[in-house]
Parts: structure tokens; sequence; C-alpha cells
């Protein structure tokens, strides 16, 4: 389990280390910096995911939204699973939508592939080749895949999060 120094509001650290645990204790009980130290230790693994999910330029936007409806819904948070499994169930649901709504495939470019080959492979060629061989499959056993492989989320996980 990892631990965190949670920042004050005016940024200064407390000094104080807490627990994945702890964060998400005192975030749903609306403690803002909590959250942030949350969406903060997420964020690059959900960046990756998110990437996968073919939001491209709406990268941004799709974490935002997801981060926002995460805090949202924090009070209501089971902790019957896993935090993580929790937010990519969220951040699924809105690359959906946001899918939906631009109603196009976006790609996955530039600095995302960048991102993808240096935390997955070392060989670009070989992420082009497994991107490729993963946009082949159905949308659902991809999603399975990327979640299970990528993400290390156990097949009880990727089924939540999944529905």
């Amino acid at each position: 389990m990892q631990s965190f120094s949670l920042r004050l509001g005016s940024g200064q650290r407390t000094g104080v280390m807490l627990s994945e645990n702890a964060l998400l204790s005192r975030a749903r009980r609306g403690d803002r910096d909590a959250f942030d130290a949350l969406s903060h230790l997420h964020e690059p693994a959900l960046r990756r995911f998110l990437l996968r999910q073919h939001v491209g330029e709406l990268l941004e936007d799709v974490l935002q939204e997801t981060l926002l409806a995460a805090w949202v819904a924090l009070p209501g948070f089971e902790p019957r699973v896993r935090f993580k499994t929790w937010l990519y169930r969220i951040a699924r649901n809105k690359a959906v939508d946001t899918y939906r709504r631009t109603s196009c495939t976006l790609s996955l470019e530039g600095e995302g592939l960048a991102v993808l080959a240096s935390d997955q492979w070392a060989d670009v060629d070989r992420a082009l080749w497994v991107r490729e061989l993963l946009d082949e499959l159905p949308e659902v056993q991809r999603q399975i895949l990327e979640l299970y492989y990528f993400e290390e989320m156990t097949l009880e996980e990727t089924a939540l999060v999944l529905d």
C-alpha cells in the first residue's frame, strides 16, 4: 500500500503520511485535498486507460469529466470494490459518452502513442503492432485485455468495470 503526504489548501504539505484508504475515507467526508491526492495517485494510469479508449484529443476533457463525476459521486462510494475499479468504471462511461457525443472514432496519435510506447513497450514498432491487433478485436474483448494486462485488474474487477 502506498502512502502520500497530504497538501493543505495553501499548497503546503502536512508532513503526515496517509494511506490510500485513509485518503479515501477523508475524501468521502468532503476533504478536497484528500481527493486531489487520490486523483494524483491514479491519474497516470487513468490517462493510459483513456488513451486506449480512443478519446484522442478529448483526453483532458474526458479525464476532467471523470474526476468531477467521481468527486460528486464519492459520498455514495461503497468500498466493497477498489477505488481504482470504481474510478475506471466512471472513466469508461465518460469515454463512451464522449464517443456517442462526437459520433466519430478518434485515433490514438502523437503524445498518446509516446505514453503508451514508453510505459508499456520499449519498442515503438511492437507497440504499433500490438495496438493494431487490439484494434481488430471486438470492443469488449479489447477492453478486457487492456484492463487485465495493462491496468492489472483482476477478472472480477474487469467485469465490474465493463458491467
